[in-house]
């Protein structure tokens, strides 16, 4: 008897091993050099979290702006996998206050004002791309809320903007001498952007050329423009 209780919570536990909640790991980049880029908000990152599918899910979210310097400080959010013998009501109340830190950490950050007048991008966004590749998680999104138009020591799409709209390819061939990118496959990047003039929908239009072109052999998956199906 002892023996069949003993084998009984083995195969419990083995049970339990193989449907141990998955890990989605998120980052938000914000880019705040121009107020018509869209702010990040919790109603576009909800699909990407799908708690109520799985409610026993680990959450790592991390939220960081752009602006005139490559290095920007970085906001992390954490919400650990629940264990087996988690209490389900406690479980509900800590994925609430974990989206309600996220909207309060979001809404906070878009209401700052801030004064860039570089936009140096693709290096944070490069740099993120290999962390999330890195992590230990088995979904892997960056939301990424740029015009991308890159404004720093890489390139400057307003002095050079001529080049950017007619030959993006060689403006692509230039940043691949420039940055390093490795394998992202598994990665997912979601661009986030409402041209509002036919101006900027050119040059927006360029520079997905230009990103398509730098992350074809890296795997990366790269979602362009609005979708509120996305992450479904």
């Amino acid at each position: 008897m002892k023996k069949l209780l003993i084998l009984s919570v083995l195969v419990l536990l083995s049970s339990c091993e193989m449907t141990t909640p998955k890990t989605t790991a998120i980052t938000i980049l914000a880019d705040r050099t121009d107020p018509v880029i869209p702010e990040p908000v919790i109603t576009d990152i909800l699909p990407l979290l799908s708690v109520k599918e799985h409610p026993n899910m680990g959450l790592d979210l991390r939220l960081q702006n752009i602006g005139d310097v490559d290095y920007q400080p970085v906001y992390p959010l954490i919400l650990k996998p629940a264990g087996m013998f988690d209490n389900t009501l406690q479980r509900k109340s800590n994925i609430k206050h974990f989206m309600n830190a996220v909207d309060t950490l979001l809404t906070r950050h878009n209401r700052t004002i801030y004064d860039y007048e570089k936009s140096s991008i693709l290096f944070s966004v490069t740099d993120h791309l290999i962390k999330l590749k890195d992590a230990k998680a088995e979904d892997k999104y960056l939301v990424l809320y740029s015009d991308l138009a890159e404004s720093s020591d890489l390139f400057d799409s307003y002095s050079h903007r001529s080049l950017i709209l007619k030959h993006s390819d060689k403006v692509a061939e230039n940043l691949i001498k420039q940055i390093t990118i490795p394998d992202l496959s598994g990665v997912t990047l979601y661009i986030k952007y409402h041209p509002n003039t036919s101006s900027n929908n050119r040059l927006f239009k360029a520079w997905c050329e230009v990103y398509t072109i730098l992350f074809k052999s890296s795997g990366l998956d790269i979602q362009i423009g609005i979708n509120t199906n996305y992450g479904q």
